[in-house]
């Protein structure tokens, strides 16, 4: 049968830069369409990318070190949200990483969109006893909360408003802590 072929140099000169915290939003126009960004991680950052919003096609996600190590290789169900964890505590100095999406279906177009943050205190608010904190979620926006916990600390954490909220608590080091915690409609949710 047919085939097409495309060849694509990967470098940060051919691809987008990738800042913490942006959403990203995006349509796949033809057959086997690949996007590639880059971004810098220092030793001991964590990051989280997620891809949802996808219309009927299923999309590869890959990214590679600048010296063309996988690092990271995973793929989305058609209509589902994918989510990945970039932790490089074991890094010793800083390297460029090349992040990769695509549509792997060769048939199915269809707009997809998706969010990248770093994870560290500094990237993240902090959250005072007895404070409320409220904001607004657009497709693949989150919040991210920085909780110095002591031995013996006892917290309440309440969430509510929205359609679909996905709670997920993580330790310093980016390892889970507690199950992810969701719910639907109005209720409300406590750990």
């Amino acid at each position: 049968g047919k085939f097409g072929l495309s060849i694509q140099i990967l470098r940060p000169g051919c691809a987008l830069p990738l800042a913490c915290a942006e959403t990203h939003e995006g349509k796949f126009i033809k057959p086997a369409q690949t996007e590639a960004y880059w971004f810098v991680a220092k030793p001991g950052e964590h990051f989280i990318f997620r891809l949802q919003e996808i219309d009927l096609i299923q999309a590869h996600v890959s990214a590679f070190t600048l010296q063309g190590d996988s690092i990271a290789h995973t793929s989305t169900s058609q209509d589902a949200d994918l989510r990945y964890d970039f932790d490089f505590s074991a890094l010793t100095q800083p390297d460029t990483i090349m992040l990769l999406i695509r549509d792997d279906e060769n048939f199915f177009l269809g707009n997809y969109a998706w969010s990248f943050q770093r994870l560290r205190p500094s990237c993240a608010q902090a959250l005072a006893c007895d404070t409320d904190l409220s904001g607004q979620l657009h497709l693949t926006e989150m919040d991210a909360f920085y909780l110095p916990v002591q031995p013996g600390d006892r917290m309440m954490l309440r969430a509510k408003g929205g359609d679909r909220l996905k709670l997920e608590f993580f330790h310093g080091d980016g390892t889970p802590w507690l199950p992810t915690a969701g719910y639907a409609g109005k209720s409300k949710v406590g750990a």
